[in-house]
């Protein structure tokens, strides 16, 4: 199955493109072909006569003809195609099947590749650097050029030694970016220790519900605020609310919409709670790892014993990096201070666990689906877990500008289809979802959302709906 799905009407235009394409070529090779020789008799009797005979005319026409047959090609392959997304397209409108169509390219394609690319880019760099100074130094060899060559010549010199500094640039970004995937992969091998393995995985609900209700997942404009802000304290937030505990559940590829995240309103409102990605381990954390210490938790005693002394008290306001959460550090401005994040670096048969945990304890619960497809198989168990575990009513679920929100849509309902019994979702009465597409991550134009999302906290848990 494709990973991705198209539009049906520019697979169609570009489709009739190349068939009109393919008959004007098939049209001049006929002509060619029957008329060229013709043609040839009536030319000077200067012109040699291969020139006005047939290995002309059948040269030419097979040329166009072979264009008029790629052209062809084109157009097939072009028409499977648009069959393809006009069958996607009816399936979208099938609620059983809705969740089998691909997402666009453009879902995928916002997601942050930059560790990898960052690599290939540095490596790219070092090659076509070392390649001109290879030429300039072949070049200096071989007297073809001086290094006191004129004003008027070419600036060996300068060129030499201008790459060069380019190139101790290069190399060192190349080495920074290879140590961060290498630190990577090495956490990562670690966090799949047997003998750090968890005592228990959260266990999976044997049945089905019995009472799905209908899911209504609402996109509202967001609007200007009409409260006061206030800055933050142990008890109130922002909006002068108690703070809130919020679990942020989402891609670990996905470091775009995390730092933006952090640095949208967010933190303003109470403590954001994430399980810690290995791009992001600390310094201290790597080289207690390599001298033997668990640094990954593994057991639910230990990962409440961990939140228990994290830190509860506001940062003050102000400008700030946040460190350790993401590759990259983050700077945010926080005008009105902010609640620290609490990041869990977490052992890979433990993380599942985890999620429960933080379910538990979560007041919201921000599930990040940027990029989200259908192999992220770790969103994919947090969704149904929010799902089966938590008030969707508190659950924002976030989405780029360029996400395709039919296809996350349907990916919702399809786990929704799939509740667990027990469920405080279960029941008769229409349930309803937040979804956010196009937000920010600035703190002031962020506001708006979070502002929403505080009213909705305010309000009764189940909103009337018709």
């Amino acid at each position: 199955m494709s990973l991705t799905r198209n539009i049906p009407r520019p697979e169609g235009k570009a489709a009739l493109r190349n068939l009109f394409r393919a008959c004007v070529c098939a049209a001049i090779a006929q002509g060619l072909y029957y008329y060229a020789h013709d043609i040839g008799r009536l030319l000077p009797e200067t012109v040699p006569k291969t020139w006005r005979g047939f290995p002309v005319a059948d040269i030419g026409a097979a040329l166009v003809g072979s264009i008029a047959l790629v052209y062809l090609v084109a157009a097939i392959r072009r028409i499977r195609r648009w069959l393809i997304a006009l069958r996607h397209q009816r399936m979208l409108k099938e609620p059983g099947r809705a969740a089998l169509v691909p997402p666009l390219p453009s879902h995928v394609e916002s997601l942050d590749l930059a560790k990898s690319r960052q690599v290939v880019q540095s490596a790219v760099a070092v090659l076509v650097l070392l390649g001109i100074i290879v030429i300039l130094v072949t070049l200096l060899s071989l007297g073809m050029v001086r290094l006191d060559a004129a004003e008027d010549e070419f600036p060996a010199f300068e060129t030499l030694v201008g790459a060069l500094f380019l190139l101790v640039l290069a190399v060192r970004a190349l080495w920074r970016a290879a140590r961060r995937l290498f630190k990577e992969r090495r956490v990562q091998g670690a966090s799949r220790d047997p003998r750090q393995t968890a005592a228990a995985v959260g266990e999976q609900a044997a049945h089905r519900a019995q009472k799905i209700p209908r899911l209504i997942i609402s996109a509202p404009a967001l609007t200007s605020l009409d409260t006061s802000l206030h800055e933050v304290t142990v008890e109130r937030n922002i909006f002068g609310r108690p703070p809130w505990n919020i679990a942020y559940l989402r891609l670990f590829d996905n470091e775009k919409g995390l730092q933006e995240f952090l640095s949208g309103a967010w933190r303003e409102c109470g403590y954001v709670h994430l399980i810690k990605d290995a791009d992001s381990v600390s310094p201290d954390e790597a080289r207690a790892m390599a001298d033997g210490s668990e640094i990954f938790i593994n057991s639910r005693s230990r990962l409440l014993a961990d939140l228990t002394v994290r830190p509860v008290q506001p940062l003050a306001p102000g400008s700030r990096e946040l460190v350790y959460f993401s590759a990259d550090p983050v700077r945010v401005s926080d005008r009105y201070g902010s609640y620290p994040v609490r990041a869990l670096l977490c052992h890979e048969t433990f993380w599942k666990s985890a999620v429960d945990v933080l379910l538990e304890r979560a007041d919201l619960v921000v599930l990040d689906l940027h990029g989200y497809h259908w192999n992220n198989t770790g969103t994919a168990y947090e969704l149904q877990r929010v799902i089966d575990r938590f008030p969707i009513e508190r659950c924002v679920v976030l989405a780029a500008g360029s996400s395709d929100t039919a296809f996350v849509e349907a990916q919702i309902h399809q786990a929704w289809s799939q509740m667990a019994g027990g469920s405080p979702n279960e029941g008769s009465k229409p349930r309803e979802i937040l979804m956010a597409q196009q937000w920010s991550g600035t703190s002031e134009q962020s506001r708006p959302l979070v502002a929403l999302v505080q009213r909705r906290l305010d309000g009764p848990a189940v909103r009337e709906l018709s």
